[in-house]
C-alpha cells in the first residue's frame, strides 16, 4: 500500500458502513499490532544508508497510521468506544512505569479530524513528592507532514488546562534540568544552549528536521501552605530537533491577606538569554513571614512591601544582572536590641543592583541605597578579579544630610526623649572595608566623618548651664533602684580638674580615649575598632564609645544596649561637644563616674580604695582605677573575693602602662618605678 493510498477520507467512505462488533474491533487491533509492530523486528541490512533507513521508519509510520485509519473506518462507533475505554488505561500504565510506581489515572479521551483531547491526567506518588493533575489537555495533530512520509507532529498545544503542582517536585525538576545541562560547546562550534536531542530521548528523536512542539496557553495554579496562590501561564515552551530552544512563562499571585505579585520570564536556551521581571503590591509582611520562617517575626509584625525586580543575563556576558525596588509601608519593628518601644510607621525604601557570575554562581558586585526619609545610606562592594575568591571591596557611605532630619525623619520611638532640641547644619559619613580573603589577615577598615550639627534650641533639661552649679545627679544602686546624689561646683565631693592627679588623667585618657582632646564627640578610631572587632567574632555589637559619649550617657540616660539609647547618646554627645570645653566635660566626667559598687567620682574612690585625695594618687594607683572604667563593680568584686589584685587586675595595668609608655605619656623610668609599686599596693577595703 503505497501513503497516497491511505488517505483518512477515502478510508472512511468506504467501510464506514461495514458493521464491525466491538470483539472484531479488537482482533483486528491485535492483527494490525502484529503485521506493523513485530514482536522481534529485523535486522537492519548492514549496508543500509542512513537515508534509507530513515524512510523504511517513515514507511513504517504511514503503514501504522493507515492502520489506525482501517481500523476506525471500519470499526466506526464500535471502534472508537473500544478505543475510549481502553486507551486510558493503557496510557496511565505506560505513565505509572514512568513515573516509578506513581498512582496514574487518565480521564475520558475524545478523538476528531484534528486531534485528541484528554479531559483529565493525574499522578500521585506521596514518597517522591510527586502529585499533579492536568486537564482538558488538546493534542492537535497535523498528518499532512505524515502522509508525505515525514511522520512528524508539528505542534501540540495545551489550551486551557490547570495544574496543582506540588512546589517540591517542581523545584527538583528544575534542578535536575539544571544540571544536564551542557557545557560550554569545543572550541569554534555554534554557541548554542539548548538541551541536546540525547537529553530529550524519544521526544526530540520523532520531529522531523522542520517539525517543533510547542505548549502554549498552559494555565497552572500553585497554592502554598502559607495561603499564597499563584495561578501562571506558560506563553511558550519550544521543542525542535536541537532539543528544548526556548520557553516562558508569567502570570500572578495573590495572597489570602492580600497583596498581588506578577511576573514575567523568557528564557532563550540557544542563545543563553534570561530576562525575568516580578513586582509586589501591597503584600501585608505577616505573608512573608508565613513564606520565610527564617526571617525574625520581631521585624515582620505589620505593615506592607512593594517590590520589583528584573534580571538579565545573555551568553556574551558571563554575569547575570538583577535590578531591585523595595518600598515598605507602615512598618513597626519590635524586639529587645532596638529598644523599648517598638519604632512604629516606618516607610524605608531599597534600590539596589547585583551582578552575579553565572560560572562561579557567585557575587561579583553589588550596590544599594537605603532611605528613611532624607536620611540615606548607599552601600557598594566587589570581589576584586585578580584577589583571593573571598576578598571585598566595600563602602558604606551616608551623603550630606540635613542635621534636623534626624529628629524629624526618625521614627518618635527614638526622637520623643530628644523633643526640645532644634538642628541645623549637615553630616556625613564613609566606611571603607577591605579584606584579602588569605587566611590569618585583618580586615583594613577606614571610617570619615563629617558633622558639622549645631543646636539652634536645647531643651532646659539638657542645658549644659545646669552642670556648671550644683545639680541632682541619678545613678542606679546595686539593687538597681534609682536615686539622687549632689554632684557640681560646691558640692561636698566635688574635685575641680586642677586639683586632680596629673597621673590619673593621662591614665584614664589612655585607657578610654586617647584623642578625647581631638575629635569633636565620635571617634572615627574607635568605631574602626569595634569594626574589626565585630568581624573577627562575627557579631554585631556597638563598641567604640568616647569619654564624650560615656559621659552624655552617664548624664541622661540608662545603661541599656540598645538601638534607641545609642541614637539618643549620638545626638546628646553632639550637643555637650558643641556647648561645653573639653575640659569642663573631663572635670564633669571624672566626678560623676563610677568606680564600684555606689562608689561615683574620684573623689570617693580616692578616698575609699587609698585613704588619700585626688591630687595624692600615684601613677600605679590611677592606672588600676582606670582599669575598673569598663566593670567596675565586677573588677571591685573579684578583688574582694581574691584578698588582693586578681591576676586579670595586674595584666590590665601592665598593658596600661605599656600602652601610656608607647604614647610617650610617662618615661620608661616611670613605668618601671610603677610596676614595683604594684608589688606592694594594698587597697583599704582589703586591710
Amino acid at each position: 500500500m503505497r501513503a497516497r493510498d491511505c488517505a483518512p477520507a477515502r478510508f472512511a467512505s468506504r467501510l464506514a458502513t461495514v458493521p464491525v462488533s466491538e470483539s472484531e474491533v479488537a482482533g483486528r487491533l491485535q492483527l494490525v499490532s502484529q503485521n506493523v509492530k513485530p514482536k522481534t523486528a529485523p535486522p537492519v541490512p548492514a549496508r543500509e544508508s542512513p537515508a534509507a533507513g530513515r524512510q523504511r521508519a517513515r514507511r513504517g509510520l504511514v503503514w501504522g497510521l493507515c492502520a489506525v485509519a482501517v481500523l476506525l473506518g471500519a470499526g466506526g462507533a464500535a471502534g472508537l468506544s473500544h478505543l475510549r475505554r481502553t486507551l486510558p488505561r493503557q496510557i496511565a500504565e505506560v505513565l505509572a512505569q514512568k513515573l516509578g510506581g506513581a498512582a496514574v489515572e487518565v480521564g475520558a479521551i475524545d478523538f476528531d479530524a484534528t486531534g485528541v483531547t484528554i479531559h483529565r491526567l493525574s499522578a500521585h506518588r506521596p514518597e517522591a513528592g510527586v502529585q499533579a493533575e492536568l486537564r482538558d489537555l488538546r493534542m492537535a495533530l497535523s498528518l499532512s507532514s505524515a502522509m508525505s512520509g515525514n511522520g512528524a507532529v508539528e505542534r501540540i498545544s495545551v489550551e486551557s488546562g490547570e495544574a496543582a503542582l506540588a512546589l517540591a517536585p517542581l523545584a527538583s525538576w528544575v534542578h535536575s534540568l539544571a544540571a544536564e545541562r551542557p557545557g560550554p560547546p569545543p572550541h569554534g562550534a555554534p554557541e548554542s544552549g539548548a538541551l541536546t536531542r540525547g537529553e530529550l530521548p524519544g521526544i526530540a528523536a520523532l520531529l522531523s528536521p522542520h517539525a517543533t512542539i510547542a505548549v502554549e496557553n498552559l494555565v497552572a495554579r500553585v497554592t502554598l501552605p502559607s495561603g499564597v496562590v499563584s495561578p501562571w501561564t506558560v506563553e511558550a515552551a519550544v521543542l525542535d530537533r536541537r532539543g528544548l530552544t526556548s520557553f516562558g512563562f508569567r502570570g500572578t499571585a495573590t495572597g489570602t491577606g492580600g497583596g498581588l505579585a506578577r511576573y514575567d520570564v523568557a528564557v532563550d536556551l540557544a542563545r543563553r538569554r534570561l530576562t525575568a521581571r516580578a513586582s509586589i503590591d501591597s503584600l501585608p509582611l505577616a505573608t512573608v513571614h508565613r513564606l520565610i520562617p527564617s526571617v525574625p517575626k520581631a521585624l515582620l509584625e505589620s505593615g506592607e512591601l512593594d517590590a520589583t525586580v528584573q534580571l538579565d543575563g545573555d551568553g556574551v556576558s558571563p554575569d547575570v544582572r538583577i535590578h531591585g525596588t523595595l518600598a515598605l509601608r507602615d512598618v513597626a519593628l519590635q524586639a529587645g536590641w532596638l529598644g523599648s518601644q517598638a519604632l512604629a510607621g516606618l516607610a524605608p525604601t531599597i534600590a539596589g543592583d547585583l551582578t552575579v557570575r553565572r560560572a562561579e554562581t557567585r557575587l561579583v558586585s553589588a550596590a544599594a541605597r537605603i532611605a528613611l526619609g532624607r536620611i540615606a545610606i548607599e552601600i557598594d562592594g566587589r570581589r576584586p578579579a585578580a584577589a583571593a575568591p573571598d576578598a571585598i571591596e566595600a563602602r558604606l557611605v551616608v551623603p550630606p544630610t540635613p542635621c534636623a532630619a534626624l529628629l524629624e525623619d526618625m521614627p518618635r520611638a527614638l526622637t520623643a526623649p530628644l523633643a526640645g532640641f532644634t538642628l541645623t547644619g549637615s553630616f556625613g559619613a564613609q566606611l571603607t572595608l577591605a579584606t584579602t580573603g588569605e587566611p590569618g589577615t585583618e580586615p583594613i577598615v577606614q571610617v570619615t566623618l563629617d558633622q558639622h550639627c549645631r543646636f539652634a534650641a536645647i531643651p532646659s533639661w539638657a542645658d549644659p548651664d545646669r552642670f556648671r552649679r550644683p545639680f541632682p545627679h541619678h545613678v542606679f544602686a546595686s539593687d538597681g533602684t534609682i536615686y539622687y546624689i549632689p554632684r557640681g561646683p560646691g558640692t561636698t565631693g566635688w574635685t575641680p580638674l586642677a586639683d586632680i592627679s596629673r597621673p590619673l588623667v593621662t591614665t584614664v585618657l589612655a585607657h578610654e580615649d586617647d584623642g578625647f582632646y581631638h575629635h569633636a564627640g565620635i571617634a572615627s578610631w574607635g568605631l574602626e575598632s569595634a569594626i574589626l572587632e565585630n568581624v573577627a567574632k562575627h557579631r554585631l555589637r556597638f563598641g567604640g564609645s568616647t569619654i564624650s559619649m560615656q559621659l552624655a550617657k552617664n548624664l541622661f540616660l540608662n545603661h541599656r544596649r540598645t538601638v534607641e539609647r545609642k541614637f539618643q547618646e549620638v545626638v546628646l554627645t553632639w550637643m555637650l561637644e558643641s556647648q561645653m570645653s573639653k575640659d569642663e566635660m573631663l572635670e564633669l566626667y571624672l566626678n560623676i563616674i563610677e568606680l564600684g559598687p555606689d562608689i561615683y567620682g574620684i573623689h570617693q574612690a580616692a578616698a575609699y580604695y587609698f585613704g588619700c585625695h585626688p591630687r595624692d594618687l600615684t601613677l600605679v594607683q590611677a592606672a588600676l582605677l582606670a582599669t575598673f572604667l569598663p566593670s567596675p563593680r565586677r573588677y571591685h568584686d573579684a578583688m574582694i573575693a581574691r584578698g588582693g589584685l586578681t591576676p586579670a587586675a595586674t595584666s590590665q595595668i601592665r598593658r596600661l602602662l605599656g600602652i601610656m609608655e608607647a604614647l610617650k605619656s610617662i618615661s620608661p623610668v616611670e613605668r618601671e618605678a610603677a610596676l614595683q609599686q604594684m608589688e606592694s599596693m594594698r587597697l583599704l577595703p582589703l586591710l
